[in-house]
């Protein structure tokens, strides 16, 4: 009981303490997964290769990261970028990252399809391999029945000829089967020789494929290198125009907020010229209200700045 007890305990922290993943961790997710192609792992080494990635990741953001979450994560981004509702895994993370990220899911598209595209070469030429093979070992058996068919033939003629007397068929009969032995010796080597060209041929050929595959691996490595560069250029240029920007926009502010400050003098001026004019015997200036105060049927008119105060004895007419 106390050992089911504490493996839920330690099931729960681990539930609580579950990775969460982010735009910078996206990107470097994406950036190992280039790098490391678990997508092209033969059967049986995926789970090696995701182990890879995912020690690569632990390294820079702890050991919370496991090798499901890291796969699980990878095929939610896919399955968001194929279809088109990448809007929803925008939680955390800069503009920058995210475009990043996008990139590199595109990238990682491409390279996967061309593996698939490979893959189905390199098993349509084995399955041609194997029938070319099989196609050749027919043939090879056919022509080695056929010659000892033939010898056969030429033995029951001679053993059946009644006119040759006993000593000479005795000595046929034992150079014949001499000869029976060495054409099925020469038949065989002849069915190695060929064997060995087809084998030489399927590995001519697997080389020639390994070639390919290599330098179509190092234009896609190449072609990789380059977009990065562009993009890490083209981010940058669109960092320095949002700063410029914003830089822009506060000069903006500041002289804005200069030019208001000017105002209440103005408006004072223009209040106390109306009030002397009209006898108006209430003012109000940019949120900054007058108070009235009467002293012997006068009012004193008074503002909350000490430098803005006026005074103007108005008579009451009655």
């Amino acid at each position: 009981m106390e050992e089911d007890t504490e493996s839920e305990v330690q099931a729960s922290q681990r539930r609580k303490t579950a990775f969460r993943f982010k735009g910078c961790t996206d990107v470097e997710l994406l950036k190992e997964v280039i790098y490391v192609r678990p997508y092209e792992a033969p059967h049986g080494e995926v789970r090696k290769r995701w182990t890879e990635v995912t020690e690569h990741l632990q390294r820079l953001y702890g050991d919370g990261i496991t090798v499901n979450a890291t796969r699980k994560r990878f095929d939610d981004l896919m399955t968001a970028f194929n279809a088109n509702t990448m809007a929803a895994l925008r939680a955390f993370g800069t503009d920058e990252e995210y475009d990043e990220r996008e990139q590199l899911l595109q990238d990682i598209h491409d390279l996967v399809d061309a593996a698939s595209i490979q893959k189905q070469t390199d098993k349509e030429e084995k399955a041609k391999q194997n029938e070319r093979r099989e196609t050749n070992g027919e043939k090879i058996r056919d022509a080695a029945m056929s010659t000892m068919k033939r010898k056969s033939l030429e033995v029951v003629e001679v053993d059946g000829c009644e006119d040759a007397p006993p000593s000479k068929r005795q000595s046929r009969g034992s150079s014949q089967r001499v000869g029976e032995a060495g054409v099925v010796v020469a038949s065989l080597v002849e069915m190695v020789a060929k064997t060995n060209d087809v084998k030489a041929e399927e590995v001519r050929a697997q080389h020639e494929n390994n070639m390919l595959a290599q330098k179509k691996l190092e234009l896609d490595e190449k072609r990789y290198e380059l977009d990065k560069a562009e993009r890490e250029a083209r981010f940058a240029l669109e960092r320095r125009e949002r700063e410029a920007q914003l830089d822009f926009s506060a000069a903006a502010k500041e002289q804005d907020h200069g030019t208001e400050a000017v105002r209440p003098r103005q408006t004072v001026e223009r209040n106390a010229e109306s009030l002397h004019s009209t006898g108006i015997i209430a003012l109000g200036c940019d949120h900054r209200v007058g108070y009235l105060k009467q002293r012997h049927k006068h009012f004193n008119l008074r503002f909350a700045e000490p430098e803005m105060e006026l005074t103007r004895g108005i008579s009451l007419s009655h």
